[in-house]
């Protein structure tokens, strides 16, 4: 029975996780499967006994963490402005 406590703990704070980084309605399934993924692992880190175990569950979840992150922000996009040419344009108005 304890075993299906933590399933329902960890598919519910999935579920919160995804829709507090706005997913729900998004195709970026690798996003939502790395918030649940993370929400299995902070669930485990809350039930484990052993402090050791506790403490590398808990380095993998600031991990999983900081990789979800990376993959959430938008792409680097390059700015090629500064290096263009200048173009004179002139405008011959006709009367």
């Amino acid at each position: 029975m304890e075993g299906a406590n933590h399933f329902d703990q960890t598919i519910n704070l999935g579920q919160k996780i995804v829709k507090d980084l706005d997913l729900e309605e998004s195709c970026d399934t690798l996003g939502k499967w790395m918030a649940h993924y993370l929400a299995e692992k902070i669930v485990a880190c809350n039930c484990e006994q052993n402090e050791d175990t506790k403490n590398k569950i808990h380095e993998e979840c600031k991990k999983i963490s900081s990789d979800l992150a990376d993959h959430l922000k938008p792409p680097e996009i390059k700015s090629y402005h500064n290096e263009l040419p200048k173009i004179s344009v002139k405008f011959i108005v006709a009367d």
